[in-house]
């Protein structure tokens, strides 16, 4: 993954609250580009719907997940390897909750290892940069 480059993550906000923002919640694997957060911004916008609602469907998160109330975005300040492709379909208890198919540019990058070693490679989050509160996106200006 490129350098230089923010990188966005929905996050639980029970979850967020929990860990107070530190790496457990806010540094998992799954990651999207500046293109695909813009992409389900616009859907959200276009849809009168909630972003977290547009991830849900854009990137098969089912709500057991958590409610993705917060969105995090980090520089990546040091390279990491990762994969870069389509979502697959979330296993569930209750089943698989499929992605949709006819959204082909929609891509995900997975970041192997643990929680600690992803932070370690991105810049220093402060809440007032790096954490939007999605349910507020219409009125934030970090999304105009």
């Amino acid at each position: 993954m490129p350098t230089g480059s923010y990188y966005y993550r929905f996050v639980d906000s029970s979850a967020y609250s929990r860990d107070a923002g530190a790496s457990r919640a806010v540094f998992g694997g799954w990651w999207v580009e500046y293109e695909v957060m813009k992409r389900m911004i616009d859907f959200a916008r276009a849809h009168a719907d909630l972003l977290e609602n547009v991830a849900a469907y854009f990137l098969a998160l089912p709500l057991e997940w958590g409610d993705r109330a917060r969105l995090v975005r980090a520089c990546l300040g040091y390279p990491l390897r990762a994969w870069r492709g389509r979502g697959r379909p979330a296993e569930m208890m209750s089943g698989k909750y499929i992605p949709p198919q006819h959204l082909r540019e929609v891509y995900q990058c997975f970041i192997p290892g643990d929680p600690a070693q992803r932070a370690a490679a991105f810049l220093p989050l402060s809440r007032s940069s790096n954490v939007i509160y999605t349910r507020d996106f219409n009125t934030c200006g970090w999304f105009r």
